[in-house]
C-alpha cells in the first residue's frame, strides 16, 4: 500500500498514472517475486494489465465477461466515509463464491474442480479404510484361539479354521484374496507382453548413428522402460509368495499390496516410473500400450506418426528431431525450431512420415477446443472438459521468426497437475514443451515479448500427454 501510495503521489505533478510501473510492481515484486514458474508469471501479468489500465477509471468497467465485477461510480463530492461505506456495500452484494468467470475461466473449470475434490476426498476414504481394515484383521485373529498366522505382518495373514475335520485347510480372507488376484493379474499381463526389452539385440538392429539421432532415443526408452518392468517382475512374484505363507511379508511388500488393494501405484514401481495420475488399473493398461507402441516401433521400423503420450522422456525425442534436422542440413542445432502445423487427418491414414520433422498425436486440450472448421481454438462445449488435438506436424527451421499473431502459445504437460521439478539434466519433471495453435481472440503480447491470446491465458489452456484415467 505504501509503495502504491509513492508511486501515486510521485506521478501527481504531470497528472499522469504510471500503469506501466504500478502492473510491473504486483506481477513481478510485490506478489510476482514469489512465484518461481514463468507460466504462471505470464498469467499473472495479464490478469495484471486488465485492473491496471486507464478503463478502469470509466464507470461501469466490467473486470470479468459476466459484468458482475465492476468499477463502480460515486459522487465525487461525497465525503470519504460515505463512499467508504458505499465500496463496503457494493462488496457485500458481491457473491459469496466466485464464478469461474471471474477469472477468465470456462464454466467447465467448476466441474473440474469439484471432481478434483471429490477424487482428493475417496482418496482419503480408501486409505483410512485399508488401515480400519488391517486393523480388524489384526484383532480378529489375535482373538481366535483357532487362528494361527502364518505371515508376520497383521493384515496379510491367512486364518486356519476347521473344515470337515481337517485342520490343515487354509481359508483366505477376502482382502487378501483380491490383492492375490489383481497382483497375479497384472503379473500374467506383464509376461505375456514378453518381459523387458533385449537392449544388446535393439542397438544392433537400431546402431548409434550420426544421420538417424531416434535410434539413440529408442535405446535410451527401453533402457527407462526395463528399470521399471524390472522392479514389477521382481515384487510382483514376492508378493504374491508372501500372500501365501512362503516368505516373510517385508515392509515394501506390504506397502505394495495395500496400494494394490485400493487402486493406487506402490511407491516402489512409482519411484522408478513415468509421471502419471492414473489409478492403478488404468496405469497397468497405459503401461502395456506405451510398451507395444515400444515394441512395435522396433519390429515395424520407425513409425509415421509418433505416439507423444507414449514417451517415458519426450524432451529427448524433441531434440533428436531437431538434431537429426540440424545434420541433415549440418546447421548449428541452436539455431534450429520447431514451427507447428494441425493437420485434421486421422492418425491412421497416415502412412508415410514427412520429409523433415516428425508428426505426432496423442495430447488432449483443457479449457478450449481445436475447431477443425474455422481452424482455430475455441471455446469448450459445455461438460466437455478434454478434447483431443488433431496430428501436429513439428516442423523445424531453422532462424524462424516468431509469429505476430494469431496464435496461442500453449504449454504442454505431462499430466494435468501442471507442476514439477527441474531434474539434474535441466528439464522439468513435467512440462514438455510450447505449442503455437492457431487461434481468432485478442492478440496481445505477452511479458516475454511474444505474440500470445489474452483469453486463453486467463483460462488456463495447457494440452496434456495423459489423463487421470
Amino acid at each position: 500500500r505504501g509503495q502504491l501510495e509513492l508511486f501515486l503521489n510521485l506521478y501527481q505533478d504531470n497528472d499522469t498514472i504510471p500503469w506501466k510501473v504500478l502492473t510491473f510492481l504486483t506481477s513481478y515484486i510485490n506478489y510476482g517475486g514469489r512465484v518461481t514458474d514463468y507460466i504462471d508469471l505470464r498469467t499473472i501479468d495479464v490478469i495484471m494489465k486488465s485492473i491496471y489500465n486507464s478503463n478502469i477509471l470509466t464507470p461501469n468497467y466490467s473486470f470479468d465477461k459476466d459484468n458482475i465485477y465492476k468499477s463502480i461510480d460515486f459522487d465525487i463530492s461525497e465525503t470519504s466515509d460515505n463512499i467508504h461505506q458505499f465500496y463496503l456495500k457494493y462488496i457485500d452484494s458481491l457473491p459469496i463464491v466466485a464464478s469461474p468467470g471471474a477469472f477468465g475461466m470456462h464454466e467447465n473449470a467448476k466441474i473440474a474442480s469439484a471432481n478434483s475434490e471429490t477424487f482428493s476426498m475417496f482418496d482419503i476414504y480408501l486409505l483410512l479404510q485399508s488401515s480400519a481394515n488391517e486393523i480388524a484383521s489384526a484383532i480378529t485373529e489375535s482373538s481366535s484361539p483357532t487362528n494361527r498366522p502364518k505371515s508376520t505382518k497383521a493384515g496379510f495373514r491367512q486364518n486356519m479354521s476347521p473344515k470337515s475335520g481337517n485342520n490343515n485347510i487354509s481359508l483366505p480372507n477376502t482382502r487378501e484374496k483380491s490383492i492375490e488376484l489383481v497382483a497375479n493379474d497384472i503379473n500374467k499381463r506383464l509376461t505375456g507382453f514378453g518381459g523387458m526389452f533385449d537392449i544388446e539385440n535393439i542397438s544392433m538392429l537400431y546402431p548409434v548413428t550420426y544421420e538417424e539421432s531416434m535410434n539413440t532415443v529408442l535405446l535410451q526408452e527401453c533402457i527407462r522402460y526395463n528399470k521399471l518392468i524390472d522392479v514389477m517382475e521382481t515384487t510382483l512374484p514376492l508378493l504374491q509368495q508372501a500372500l501365501n505363507g512362503l516368505i516373510v511379508m517385508s515392509n515394501e511388500l506390504e506397502a505394495i499390496a495395500n496400494a494394490i488393494y485400493i487402486n493406487q501405484v506402490p511407491k516402489s514401481w512409482v519411484s522408478v516410473a513415468y509421471p502419471s495420475l492414473k489409478p492403478l488399473s488404468s496405469w497397468v493398461t497405459d503401461l502395456l500400450e506405451r510398451l507395444t507402441f515400444i515394441s512395435q516401433w522396433i519390429e515395424k521400423a520407425i513409425p509415421p506418426v509418433f505416439w507423444i503420450s507414449g514417451f517415458y522422456f519426450p524432451q529427448a525425442f524433441l531434440t533428436g528431431t531437431l538434431q537429426n534436422y540440424a545434420r541433415k542440413y549440418k546447421l548449428p542445432i541452436d539455431t534450429v525450431t520447431f514451427h507447428y502445423v494441425l493437420i485434421d487427418l486421422p492418425w491412421t491414414t497416415m502412412k508415410k512420415k514427412p520429409f523433415d520433422g516428425v508428426y505426432i498425436r496423442g495430447l488432449f486440450l483443457e479449457g478450449a477446443r481445436w475447431d477443425s472448421q474455422i481452424k482455430s481454438m475455441n471455446d469448450s462445449y459445455p461438460k466437455q472438459l478434454y478434447t483431443d488435438l488433431p496430428v501436429i506436424h513439428l516442423l523445424p527451421q531453422q532462424n524462424r521468426k516468431d509469429p505476430t499473431e494469431g496464435i496461442y502459445r500453449c504449454p504442454v504437460y505431462k499430466i494435468l497437475s501442471r507442476r514439477g521439478v527441474l531434474s539434474t539434466t535441466g528439464h522439468s519433471t513435467n512440462f514438455i514443451m510450447w505449442i503455437e495453435i492457431p487461434s481468432n481472440r485478442t492478440n496481445i503480447m505477452n511479458n516475454e515479448g511474444k505474440a500470445d491470446q489474452e483469453e486463453w491465458i486467463r483460462a488456463g489452456v495447457a494440452a496434456f500427454a495423459a489423463l487421470m484415467y
